[in-house]
């Protein structure tokens, strides 16, 4: 390119009158050329470069003579004739033996690329002139073209709106404004660009972003006047994004919040600030821990800042990839895995790994591996978890019947769930505490009636495999719901879902019935095999 970039200059140089003799010269060539041939013959042309470089001098540095034809190497400095034809195609002589490269992105133009010296014979379509002030990259793309600025904001993904500016960034919060101060060297039309985003990850989600603030992010340049002036310069990025949406749910408030900011916050290790709009503070206190973890900076309440605050760089929005899950590809590398030690660190987990059966060491503390049976208290709540905890215990584990209380912390219960091998639970945000769970431990959930097996796996099945640790699925039958006793066995309901669906408010329906409204009584004979598969799992 450095090469490339000194050729071009040197034609920069050239005084104007030699400029247009030069163009005069070679197009009177070329048509002298095509009116002594008819199309498709062979013309033979004097070495125009050779010609050009006594007249212009362009200084080419390690050029090697060349007395044939032959596919100059991309990127080296070379002269460039650009072929104007009204074909759509790549003229087959041109191409296969006089070293046309591939087609621009306008397919009438082809480039053929000549040597400084020499001369050869070529095949000529359609007239053809030259031009000097292009070189060609190896996909054939014009290098010299300016090259489209990245604009602020992705709008392009389902569910998240991201903005991305780096430079003189200046957000006002009273007028929920973010700005992207720029030198006057955008033109008009950029200046004017703006983006309206809600930055929550539930993009399209009336219900859930309905109540949440708009921020307006675009352009100013440093000429206007309207500029905000800066009350805080910070060194570090900065973070805006909202709380609101469906919090007070822990499956949503991780999947929809905690797993898309460690997504987008990570890569700076605690050296960014968090802006929060629509901030809810209960959150803030539950999640505290996390955000310390990923940011050693103070928290801003956006809504009531009345500051102009200054950053190298501000993102706006939080990336999301799909549900409880993480896209090594779009995230550098980074897995649920990882996710998971950045959970156990950030509340100080003690185990990282689940217990390994068979060891000698626990073969003499005659340790029993620890089962957690989320008992729900509510809706798809287990209606005989005493039963299931005593064949849990017959089965050689060490049952633990737990909910997270009204009064207490995120953390207390986070070790609670650690300090067990294996989990086990309906459907259900419960289920999200999987967390918290050590490696290699074993989740189990029991899939309620209502053909929900698609969604079960998604949520916690992908999950929990991406975090390395073993799942297992269990469908009840019929008659471990508590729909029977309320519809009766031969009811659509119990019988066919789908057809809920496919009614008038089939989803409002479907939801009511089988998320809403029951309950399951595991029958725990036929749930003991799972038992004894999970605790053949920890032995490996």
């Amino acid at each position: 390119m450095g090469s490339q970039a000194k050729l071009l200059r040197s034609f920069t140089r050239v005084e104007p009158q030699t400029l247009s003799f030069v163009i005069f010269a070679g197009c009177f060539l070329i048509s002298m050329a095509l009116l002594a041939g008819s199309a498709g013959s062979l013309v033979s042309l004097p070495s125009l470069s050779s010609w050009l470089s006594a007249h212009t001098t362009p200084p080419v540095s390690g050029a090697q003579e060349n007395p044939g034809p032959q596919h100059p190497h991309p990127g080296k400095p070379i002269l460039e004739y650009l072929l104007l034809s009204n074909h759509r195609r790549a003229h087959p002589d041109l191409g296969g033996r006089w070293g046309l490269s591939s087609p621009s992105s306008k397919p009438e133009i082809k480039q053929l690329n000549l040597l400084k010296r020499g001369t050869m014979n070529i095949v000529v379509p359609r007239p053809f002139c030259l031009r000097w002030d292009l070189t060609i990259s190896e996909d054939g793309t014009d290098t010299n073209e300016e090259p489209q600025r990245k604009p602020l904001c992705d709008t392009s993904d389902r569910r998240a709106d991201i903005c991305d500016m780096e430079g003189d960034v200046r957000v006002r919060a009273t007028s929920s404004s973010v700005f992207f101060v720029t030198s006057s060297d955008r033109n008009a039309s950029e200046l004017q660009q703006s983006w309206r985003i809600k930055p929550h990850p539930r993009k399209g989600d009336h219900a859930a972003l309905s109540r949440l603030t708009e921020l307006s992010v675009g352009y100013s340049s440093t000429h206007q006047e309207d500029v905000p002036k800066c009350d805080v310069k910070s060194s570090v990025p900065a973070i805006i994004f909202a709380t609101g949406g469906y919090m007070g749910n822990f499956f949503h408030e991780t999947t929809d919040l905690v797993v898309p900011l460690y997504i987008t916050s990570h890569k700076f290790d605690g050296e960014v600030q968090f802006l929060i709009s629509d901030m809810l503070p209960w959150w803030i206190a539950k999640y505290e821990l996390l955000l310390k973890k990923l940011s050693r900076y103070e928290i801003i309440d956006f809504n009531r800042d009345p500051l102009v605050r200054c950053y190298p760089r501000v993102i706006v929005g939080i990336t999301f990839h799909k549900d409880m899950s993480i896209d090594p590809a779009r995230s550098g590398g980074v897995t649920m895995f990882d996710f998971g030690r950045f959970i156990r660190s950030a509340y100080s987990l003690e185990r990282e790994t689940a217990i390994v059966l068979g060891e000698k060491q626990e073969e003499k503390k005659k340790k029993k591996p620890r089962l957690v049976i989320i008992a729900r208290k509510s809706t798809r709540k287990f209606s005989n978890v005493d039963e299931i905890a005593r064949m849990a215990e017959w089965q050689g584990f060490e049952p633990v019947i737990a909910e997270i209380k009204k009064n207490q912390s995120l953390g207390e219960f986070a070790r609670v769930v650690n300090s067990c091998d294996a989990m086990m639970g309906v459907h259900g945000a419960g289920l999200t505490n999987l967390i918290f769970l050590p490696t290699n431990a074993v989740v189990i959930q029991v899939v309620p009636l209502g053909g929900l097996e698609t969604y079960c796996w998604s949520d916690y099945g992908v999950p929990a495999l991406e975090m390395k640790m073993r799942y297992l699925q269990y469908s009840i039958s019929v008659t471990e719901s508590s729909l029977v006793d309320r519809y009766g066995i031969t009811d659509p309901a119990i019988t066919n879902p789908q057809a809920i669906l496919a009614q008038k408010d089939g989803w409002r329906n479907w939801t009511s019935i089988y998320f809403f409204n029951q309950d399951v009584r595991l029958d725990v004979s036929r749930f003991s095999s799972i038992l004894v598969h999970a605790r053949q799992l920890l032995h490996r």
